[in-house]
């Protein structure tokens, strides 16, 4: 499990989960690079996937703090599995 953790950074554009996309990769497929995807409390089971083009230059914020939003792997038989990928992201670190 992952848990995201509040960050505080100026963006370009702002994405709700789940009020305005019902998944965080919903936000991530189309976000811009320098945009916040706020995430709101919750169980997310998902994997995502951050490369050039989908991801890369985007801040993912949960609004509640790490003990009230989780990032799960969404398959139970694959728990051993990454639930976040990132692939040539100019900067992953931020």
């Amino acid at each position: 499990m992952l848990a995201l953790l509040p960050v505080q950074a100026a963006a370009q554009a702002t994405h709700q989960v789940p009020e305005q996309h019902p998944t965080i990769m919903e936000a991530v497929a189309v976000a811009q690079s320098g945009d916040m995807i706020l995430v709101g409390p919750g169980i997310y089971k998902e994997s995502l996937l951050l490369a050039e083009g989908a991801g890369s230059g985007v801040i993912i914020q949960s609004t509640e703090g790490s003990e009230k939003t989780t990032l799960a792997y969404g398959e139970e038989s694959n728990v051993n599995e990454s639930v976040v990928t990132f692939q040539r992201c100019s900067n992953s670190t931020q």
